[in-house]
Order: C-alpha cells, then sequence, then structure tokens
C-alpha cells in the first residue's frame, strides 16, 4: 500500500490472532504481527524485513514441557478483574487454536521480555510508537482516541468487515487498488475532524449511524432509479400506442409512412429520455459510494465481506 502524502506511514502491531493482522492490513500502511505465523512480508515495515513473530504454539509448547503433559490450561485475568480458566488443548489432543491466540493476545500484555524486544526493534527501525490491535475481548474499550493510529485500531475493533474467511490476497488487492486508497485517505480525514478525542463506543455509535444513513441514501437511490425507468417505459408505451400500431405496421407495406416516422422518432426521443433518467440515478449513486466518508469501508464489505 503507498502510505498517504498528507500523513506519516501508518504502522500498527496486531497481536496473535490472523484476524488482528488482516484488520490492521486493512487500515494501516504496515502491520508488525506478533505471535503470528502466515503474515505476508508485504505488509511488514521495510525495516523489519528480517522480523520473525513467535509461532502461536511456542507458549503451548512451552507450558507443556513443564508440566509434562500434553492436556495443560492456563489462568488470566479479565478487565474486570476475573480469573478465568482457559484449556489449551481440545480432549482429541489437539491445541486449541482459538483458546491458544486468546491466552497469547494476554502474554503479550503481560510480557516485559516481549515488549522490550518489540521496543528495541522499532527503535532500530526509527519508529517512535505504535498502536496496538488485539481483539474486543482483550482491548482496553474505555479510554478515548487522541491520535489517528488510536482512532483506527478502533476501526479495527468494530465489526464491519468480516476478514476471517478472507484471503490475504483480497487483502493486498484491496490496499494496492488505487481507488481504494483514495477512500482510505478520506476515512483518515473523517476520523481526525470527527472522531479524535472520542471514546470507542462513541466512535463505533458514530460509524455505525453514519453506514445506516449510508443505506438509506442508496436504497433511496435505488428507489429513484426503479421508479424512474418505470416511468420512462410507462411514457414510451403511451406515446407508441397513440401513435398507433397499425402505422407502423404500414411501414413494412409502405403505408402511412408519415405517420409510422413521427411515432419511431417519438418513442427514439422518450428511450432517450429513459436512458438520461437511468444515466443520471446511476451516477448518483456512483458518487454516494466514491464520495461518502466511510466509502473504503464499504468497499471493503462489498469485496471482502460485511
Amino acid at each position: 500500500m503507498q502510505h498517504d502524502e498528507l500523513y506519516p506511514q501508518s504502522i500498527a502491531v496486531s497481536v496473535a490472532r490472523t484476524r488482528n493482522a488482516k484488520l490492521g492490513a486493512l487500515y494501516f500502511d504496515y502491520v508488525v504481527p506478533i505471535i503470528c505465523e502466515d503474515v505476508p512480508r508485504d505488509i511488514l515495515p521495510p525495516a523489519f524485513g528480517d522480523w520473525e513473530p513467535k509461532s502461536p504454539l511456542d507458549l503451548l509448547q512451552k507450558i507443556q514441557a513443564n508440566v509434562d503433559s500434553p492436556f495443560v490450561s492456563t489462568v488470566i485475568v479479565d478487565r474486570m478483574g476475573s480469573r478465568k480458566h482457559v484449556r489449551l488443548v481440545t480432549t482429541d489432543g489437539e491445541p486449541d487454536i482459538d483458546a491458544l491466540e486468546l491466552v497469547n493476545e494476554w502474554y503479550f500484555l503481560e510480557s516485559a521480555e516481549l515488549q522490550t524486544r518489540l521496543r528495541q526493534q522499532m527503535h532500530n527501525a526509527m519508529i517512535e510508537r505504535a498502536p496496538i490491535i488485539v481483539s474486543r475481548d482483550v482491548a482496553e474499550l474505555t479510554r478515548s482516541a487522541e491520535t489517528l493510529g488510536e482512532a483506527m485500531v478502533t476501526l479495527a475493533n468494530i465489526p464491519l468487515v468480516n476478514v476471517d474467511d478472507a484471503a490475504w490476497e483480497q487483502i493486498l488487492e484491496l490496499r494496492q487498488d488505487r481507488a481504494s486508497r483514495q477512500k482510505l485517505r478520506r476515512l483518515r480525514r473523517a476520523l481526525i475532524s470527527q472522531y479524535l478525542g472520542k471514546t470507542p463506543g462513541q466512535i463505533e455509535a458514530g460509524i455505525s449511524r453514519s453506514l445506516d444513513e449510508y443505506q438509506l441514501a442508496a436504497s433511496k437511490h435505488g428507489f429513484k432509479l426503479v421508479l424512474g425507468t418505470l416511468r420512462s417505459m410507462c411514457d414510451s408505451k403511451t406515446l407508441l400506442a397513440s401513435a398507433g400500431l397499425g402505422s407502423i405496421a404500414g411501414t413494412l407495406i409502405g403505408a402511412a409512412q408519415g405517420a409510422a416516422v413521427g411515432a419511431i422518432v417519438g418513442v427514439s426521443i422518450e428511450l432517450v429520455k429513459m436512458s438520461l433518467t437511468i444515466t443520471e440515478s446511476l451516477y448518483d449513486m456512483r458518487s454516494l459510494r466514491m464520495d461518502h466518508d466511510l466509502a473504503y469501508i464499504i468497499e471493503a464489505q462489498s469485496r471482502i465481506g460485511a
């Protein structure tokens, strides 16, 4: 993705879940994956070219080695301070990926060693700071977004685009599309002008309201398109009937030629009017899709999944 020349290159850290990395890739120029495998190197900052994130299975294997048992569990403390018992292996003895991803998110947030290693790498790459993308189960959902990066992380945590089953190729294609990058620039400007200083709840409510307004406007345009087309078609049929089918039929045998030509010209004019009605409505719908502040999200929903 070519970064927006109006803003510095945006970089986020995604933790544990492939979904977090994919969401980061939707909204940021670059993403640094932590404890996450199978992430395209294209999304890493150039200075992180040799960065090798730990495998999500590392923690499980470490615990299994210490307790000498394949069936292990651990305890995490949630945001409310409650202790939660998490099994890391299924009854079939296979790693429970969802559980591992959850625990690895908490492990990173509590691991001074991992955070120190990341800070050192960022320092070497001359990156001052980067917001962290974790799942809604782990994210701090009360702190207001003071920077564009924090607002984009909040956006990533709102269930707007379903990336769970999306192939990386779909996300990379969206990132490389010129029109999509223009929409992303518009989205970033909207985040700066409307959502900085807002809490995640306020941002989510504002985004949801704006998307609802877009859907309503799109429905109205669609209704006007259908109505205008039907009206033009009815006008054409009325004109055709008033001119007389016999006149047009007579043309075929050389009779009433003048009347038939007049009827055909009239129908042609109505067909042109109908085409203009359709074109105008389609242009309005296209402008709505292109110029809306959330056009990038709408495009991502269409191409990847809502």
